[in-house]
């Protein structure tokens, strides 16, 4: 509802404020950080879901703004520990299309990304 708000567009009928109603920001953040649970278990399966949704919840917790995907692959670039970089930016150009998967990546590069994000998240835990 937060994103519908923010970045909706009314087609026909009440406006979206109107329609849809505020969501808590404190409401909004735990959801947010229960959801960056859900993706550090799909990263194995998921991996270009699980680590640009992974660096969109940490841009957001870092600058109050709501990314695109590939503007949090983008963001995440500038601002977690460049050991982490491949991993990303293999992420974005899967999402952009320039690329049809993931570059290889053994378990061990996908867990620590994990951690690294989920560590990096819980520090903005109130």
């Amino acid at each position: 509802m937060t994103l519908v708000r923010r970045y909706g567009i009314c087609v026909y009928g009440q406006t979206i404020d109107e329609a849809i109603p505020v969501v808590p920001e404190e409401d909004f953040r735990s959801s947010i950080m229960s959801d960056s649970n859900y993706c550090v278990n799909a990263l194995h399966s998921n991996p270009v879901y699980g680590v640009l949704t992974l660096s969109r919840v940490l841009s957001y917790l870092e600058t109050g703004e709501i990314l695109s995907k590939r503007e949090a692959g983008l963001w995440a670039l500038q601002n977690i520990p460049a050991e982490l970089h491949a991993i990303v930016n293999s992420a974005v150009e899967v999402y952009e299309g320039s690329r049809t998967e993931m570059a290889v990546l053994n378990e061990e590069d996908l867990v620590q990304y994990g951690k690294r994000l989920s560590e990096m998240i819980d520090s903005h835990r109130r």
